[in-house]
């Protein structure tokens, strides 16, 4: 039985060459052939990310037992089955556990056996090649198992994709489905997969460029991530296809078809006691593709923890590190394969739009999230974004997730938080982000009733219009200079004393213009500030800001109000959220909140 493919780079995919394997030079591989040339005594190795293979979570989560190396090749070559191990250090201990030769004057595909998978340390299995003639070829191959027919256990996966207006992304991605599996006579897992889309925003319904037996359109009611994937679940919850598993993905990723192969294949060799697992897909930079940005994640009260940050996936330890287990609470919807049993009429995500829908889901239905190397997505990263309607969900949606799962945070380590959040942004004379954080936090104290009734679409109309609109610097209504905010970027913070920053707010007047960096720019820079440009070297875009001392004693009444009515309700409302929050979870309930329409 095949467990995964050896895969080579593709334009529109991954052109990162060192995460597929490691060749003499760039002009070893063609593209267009789908092939690795290698002249007399060139080595070409593939102890990488995509194309080694890593025992441990096969051997503990599925019945694999056994490994072999398929390679498809033409020529003469001397193939070396190498094991790599990783040592406590961190440093990497690589034997040759075997050199086998082969030779062959037409395409061919042979096995070479590697063994039993019994080893527990975290390592890795993998190949290194060298031509012994004058020209060889490559052509890929994959690992394989013995393994008895009755031992595999059936599997369909329902693939769950919210989408808002991203057409371009959609058509591409379901393209890349159609031709590699699901119109595709060789592929395994041809009658494996079925597609699941929830058009939030009303823009694929009747397109002709999108159409197959086995995709699923319906137009959805603009209601986040929440509505359509739950539109999704529902969808696949009533269907009669034989569903076994939804994975939920993200619309605007880049994607390998070969990681669905790969959960598949997981899902399909899980031991029993296993059965309830989910898998979950890391996400890697879309504008650095070899740099990791999440491989699961831990809640911690709204603080997340995002697991294996930044390592470098080029580099074999880095692999071989990514490979240790971790206690990962859940993983976000960007990619997530969840057993179907859980989706149920009285478990369905929480209507919370955006921003920890997917986080309070995993958390309540999680039981174990595996994840491996190989199976991924890349994504644009987060930082490149920048949406202040985003503080009006940063503390209400982590006071409901909270007060679900009775996670321990009280008013203080609330008001605690809050004002550390509040402040940072009335310092940077961002008022409206002030504004909106103390706007999530008064609507979680009106109550479960209050979010039954909500509109979700038009409240996030609302919101996105309380925010600052990032627009390009020739939009600016005060003229923008790149040699100002060049200055301010090199320039050391004033140390400030509280006295000191104090006074600059409400004492002395302001004296300057500043340009600081869009994302996170130490408040210290904004002392006596006048006309602030807030700018993103990397889009050309920002927006324009102003200090205003009326404006920040209004904040510090409204601030002072949301204390109050902290101190008043709050303990009250995360109760209520502990003993009604089901309501929100339920099939009736999401059925009337998007107003279902027929699929097309």
């Amino acid at each position: 039985m095949k467990l995964q493919n050896i895969v080579f780079p593709e334009e529109g995919i991954c052109l990162d060459y060192e995460m597929y394997f490691r060749i003499p030079t760039k002009k070893s591989y063609s593209q267009e052939k789908g092939c690795l040339y290698l002249d007399k005594d060139e080595w070409a190795h593939f102890d990488t990310y995509f194309n080694g293979f890593f025992p441990c979570k096969w051997k503990k989560y599925t019945k694999v037992s056994n490994l072999s190396l398929n390679l498809r090749f033409k020529g003469r070559l001397n193939v070396e089955i190498v094991y790599t191990e990783r040592e406590p250090d961190g440093f990497c201990k690589i034997e040759v556990l075997r050199e086998v030769e082969l030779n062959s004057d037409r395409i061919k595909t042979q096995t070479i056996p590697i063994g039993d998978i019994s080893d527990e340390k975290i390592h890795m299995y993998s190949f290194s090649i060298q031509s012994s003639k004058y020209e060889s070829e490559i052509y890929g191959g994959y690992y394989s198992t013995k393994i008895e027919d009755d031992e595999v256990r059936p599997v369909k996966i329902g693939l769950a994709i919210c989408t808002f207006k991203r057409e371009q992304f959609i058509k591409k991605n379901v393209d890349n489905i159609c031709k590699n599996i699901l119109d595709n006579s060789a592929s395994e897992i041809k009658n494996g997969i079925e597609v699941f889309i929830a058009d939030n925003g009303n823009t694929l319904t009747g397109t002709k460029e999108i159409v197959h037996e086995n995709v699923y359109i319906y137009p959805n009611k603009n209601v986040g991530g929440a509505g359509g994937f739950s539109r999704c679940l529902i969808e696949i919850m009533k269907s009669d296809r034989g569903i076994t598993h939804a994975l939920l993905m993200d619309d605007d990723i880049v994607f390998d078809t070969e990681v669905l192969f790969r959960t598949y294949t997981v899902l399909s060799l899980l031991k029993e006691e296993y059965y309830g697992a989910s898998i979950g897909g890391a996400m890697l930079r879309l504008d650095n593709q070899n740099i990791q940005i999440e491989s699961g994640a831990i809640w911690n009260k709204g603080a997340i923890m995002s697991l294996k940050r930044g390592l470098n996936l080029v580099h074999t330890e880095a692999c071989l590190f990514n490979d240790i287990e971790e206690s990962a609470q859940y993983n976000a919807w960007w990619f997530s394969a969840i057993p179907t049993d859980v989706i149920t009429p009285e478990n369905l995500p929480l209507p919370i739009f955006i921003r920890g829908d997917d986080v309070e889901y995993g958390i309540r239905n999680f039981k174990k999230v595996i994840h491996m190397n190989g199976i991924c997505v890349w994504h644009e990263p987060f930082e490149n974004k920048y949406s202040s309607f985003l503080y009006y969900y940063i503390f209400r949606n982590r006071l409901i997730n909270n007060s679900i799962h009775s996670i321990s945070y009280s008013k203080e380590d609330l008001i605690n938080d809050l004002r550390e959040h509040w402040k940072n942004e009335v310092l940077r004379c961002r008022y409206k982000n002030a504004s909106l954080l103390l706007h999530g936090v008064d609507e979680f104290l009106n109550g479960i009733d209050y979010f039954k009734g909500i509109d979700g679409e038009a409240k996030h109309k609302e919101v996105m219009s309380l925010g600052y609109k990032v627009t390009r610097v020739d939009q600016f209504e005060t003229p923008f200079t790149y040699g100002t905010y060049d200055a301010f970027l090199h320039r050391a913070p004033d140390e400030m004393t509280k006295l000191k920053r104090l006074m600059g707010i409400a004492i002395l007047p302001p004296n300057r213009d500043i340009a600081v960096p869009l994302f996170n720019p130490d408040v210290r820079l904004f002392f006596r500030a006048d006309t602030i440009f807030n700018y993103d070297y990397a889009t050309g875009k920002g927006f324009v800001t102003k200090s205003d001392r009326k404006e920040f004693f209004r904040q510090l009444k409204c601030y002072r109000a949301t204390v109050k009515n902290i101190y008043k309700n709050y303990d009250r409302i995360v109760k209520e959220f502990q003993e009604r929050g089901q309501e929100l979870m339920a099939l009736d309930f999401w059925e009337s909140y998007l107003e279902s329409q027929k699929s097309t």
